[in-house]
C-alpha cells in the first residue's frame, strides 16, 4: 500500500511560526501601554521573558527556560520583578491545578508563570515581605551590636 503525502497545507499549518501564532493569547491596550514604559529599562534577556510572558499564554518552567533560554528562571524574576512594578506589572507563579507527571509517573513541583498587572493597592505582598524580612534582621543585627 503506497503512503499518501501529507497534503501542503496541512503541513504549513503545523510548522513553528504558525504554531507560536496559534499559541498567542491577545494582548490589552493597557499592558501594552506599560509594557512600552517598562521595556527600554530591561537588559535583553530580561525583556526576551517579559514579552513571552506578555504574548504567550501560561506557560511552566521548563519551557520559558527553554524558549527564553534562561538557567535561573526564579532568580530572573527575582531582579527583574522590582524594575516591572515600578510600571504597575509583575511575573507571578503557581502550582498547576493538577500536578504535571515527570516522565516516571512522578508529580513534579513545576509551576506556571504569567505576566500581570498590578492592583493600585501599593506594593506587592512579596515586596512588603522582603522588606519585612529586611526590617527585622536589621533590628536583630542592632541587638548584637547593643
Amino acid at each position: 500500500m503506497k503512503k499518501i503525502a501529507t497534503s501542503l497545507r496541512k503541513a504549513a499549518t503545523n510548522n513553528q511560526p504558525n504554531l507560536n501564532k496559534i499559541n498567542e493569547k491577545p494582548i490589552d491596550a493597557e499592558t501594552l501601554k506599560r509594557l512600552k514604559q517598562a521595556l527600554p529599562k530591561l537588559t535583553k534577556i530580561r525583556a526576551r521573558l517579559v514579552l513571552h510572558l506578555a504574548f504567550k499564554k501560561t506557560n511552566t518552567t521548563g519551557e520559558i527556560c527553554h524558549v527564553c533560554k534562561i538557567g535561573n528562571l526564579s532568580d530572573m524574576v527575582t531582579k527583574t520583578n522590582p524594575m516591572l512594578e515600578k510600571y504597575g506589572l509583575t511575573i507571578k507563579n503557581y502550582p498547576p491545578a493538577s500536578p504535571l507527571l515527570n516522565s516516571f509517573g512522578e508529580p513534579t513541583t513545576v509551576h506556571c508563570w504569567e505576566l500581570v498587572i498590578l492592583e493600585d493597592e501599593g506594593p506587592s505582598p512579596a515586596s512588603r515581605l522582603t522588606n519585612s524580612v529586611e526590617e527585622k534582621n536589621a533590628g536583630e543585627l542592632l541587638k548584637q551590636v547593643a
